[in-house]
């Protein structure tokens, strides 16, 4: 039989969800590596408390910090099972200086979002309305204007989606064992990217069979460095979930 690998790459940016109501609350801390994703105490870089306003409420407010204790960040939802930010988003330099302020409306960038240099100078000053950019400037170390450049930039495989589909296309073998059972189907696949624009973390987040699940596995491990993201000018680590079809014919 013959076969085609077909694929469909998405942004999703890893949270994990917490499912608690009631009165307002301090939950216990919940441990968070450099991506922000869950582990234990013992690979951790941050921990996450979740404060829920009000009985029964949606509304929280989540706290990030350090394992010092120093604050990450704060970040306001109306709705956190979901993730749908309302309000205000604060993120701190690691001196306990602020270094980001944005304000949301049901997750889109609505009025402010400013950026401040570790020494408290404006370095970025931008408006928003329901996620579209009114107006934007940014600023050197020493206050004075400077050539504005985009706040988010996403991590991208050198030459782009065609070619990370060429690559796995060329790349990924059909197991024969499971070409012989006729196991077919699409693995969800969760990897990092690192700042340093490497793949790290890769884990199946949706099985079809550990054949094929194996094989996503070891093409996404070896496809070799991307372009890192980037925050207001600064390498940031990104996660991708990427949809792998594996079809006979």
């Amino acid at each position: 039989m013959k076969f085609i690998v077909t694929l469909i790459a998405c942004i999703l940016i890893h949270l994990s969800p917490l499912t608690l109501k009631g009165q307002t609350i301090e939950t216990k801390r919940i441990y968070l590596d450099n991506s922000l994703s869950v582990v234990d105490s013992s690979n951790a870089t941050f921990y996450k408390l979740v404060e829920f306003l009000g009985n029964d409420s949606l509304k929280s407010k989540v706290q990030i910090h350090y394992l010092s204790g120093a604050l990450y960040s704060i970040t306001e939802y109306s709705n956190y099972p979901k993730f749908i930010k309302n309000g205000l988003a604060t993120r701190f330099h690691n001196t306990g200086k602020i270094k980001s302020e944005i304000e949301y409306q049901n997750n889109n960038y609505h009025g402010k979002l400013k950026t401040y240099y570790d020494n408290g100078q404006l370095k970025r000053d931008e408006n928003y309305l329901d996620g579209k950019l009114i107006d934007s400037r940014c600023y050197t170390l020493n206050g004075k204007d400077t050539t504005n450049y985009p706040y988010e930039v996403a991590a991208r495989y050198p030459g782009g989606e065609n070619a990370l589909m060429k690559y796995i296309s060329t790349n990924i073998k059909y197991p024969n064992k499971a070409r012989k059972k006729g196991i077919e189907g699409v693995v969800y696949i969760k990897f990092i990217v690192n700042n340093l624009g490497e793949i790290e973390k890769c884990k199946i987040i949706k099985s079809v069979d550990p054949l094929l699940d194996n094989e996503a596995i070891r093409v996404i491990s070896e496809m070799g460095k991307w372009i890192p993201a980037e925050m207001d000018g600064e390498k940031n680590s990104m996660s991708f979930t990427l949809p792998i079809k594996f079809k006979l014919q």
